[in-house]
């Protein structure tokens, strides 16, 4: 099951650095909490165990503008076509602390300028950002209150293909 997930990409604290001898411009982000979300697949909590079960299976995934499609369909961002058009960076550092899922967006100016110039744009001007997760996931057919919140299901056994970020 694929599901998809939106919160924030706030670029205070953001830094340049290198890799493989490529620019980066490195913008901290938590890209899940543990809670209720409601994502593609309704209102799932996301407990903290699966949360920090297996952080480092996020780094070196891709971050693209928006969720990808072809032909109107779903699919992986780590399709070729996918990563030719609308990669823009990929996330590193990925690490659960107190509750929370926290990554680096490592994003390369000259493609994110080439897919779409308003991502650097509001990181350059440290405005805020929506971001997506892009995760396989099982759904266990669990309802649920977490500290207020009802739930449908709970995510669980994360497996991550990409970060979408929403720039509209």
């Amino acid at each position: 099951t694929f599901s998809r997930l939106t919160c924030n990409l706030l670029p205070a604290g953001c830094r340049v650095d290198n890799l493989e001898g490529r620019e980066y411009t490195v913008v901290p982000m938590v890209i899940l909490t543990e809670g209720v979300h409601s994502g593609s697949m309704g209102p799932l909590y996301y407990p903290p165990e699966e949360l920090s079960k297996t952080p480092a299976c996020w780094n070196h995934k891709p971050i693209v503008v928006y969720h990808p499609t072809l032909n109107g369909e779903g699919v992986s961002a780590c399709d070729p076509t996918i990563l030719h058009s609308r990669k823009v960076g990929i996330m590193m550092n990925t690490r659960y602390e107190k509750g929370k899922l926290r990554s680096e967006a490592w994003i390369d100016k000259d493609r994110a300028n080439k897919v779409d110039e308003r991502i650097m744009a509001a990181v350059d001007n440290k405005e805020m950002m929506e971001l997506s997760t892009g995760t396989f996931l099982d759904v266990e057919d669990t309802e649920g209150d977490w500290k207020g919140e009802k739930y449908e299901g709970i995510a669980r056994n994360f497996r991550p293909d990409h970060l979408a970020l929403l720039p509209d």
